[in-house]
């Protein structure tokens, strides 16, 4: 299992749009915005992801195993 994910992968995780995740992740105390050097860089750690919306470690790790999109 990851321990940090970036954007992309937590919107699998949480079956909601990227935009979704990258327009509330920098209100959340557990994940990291920096500015990289051409865009934004998202660090959100995995444990405490699920653990806030009640989302087992196992399911997670499912869903980020699985192929494509939403």
């Amino acid at each position: 299992m990851k321990e940090v994910v970036n954007a992309a992968e937590a919107a699998r995780i949480l079956e909601k749009p990227e935009c979704w995740v990258r327009f509330y992740s920098p209100g959340w105390e557990f994940a990291k915005v920096r500015r990289g050097r051409k865009n934004k860089v998202y660090d959100i750690s995995t444990r405490k992801l699920c653990k806030k919306y009640d989302i087992p470690l196992e399911e997670a790790e499912r869903r980020l195993s699985k192929n494509g999109s939403i």
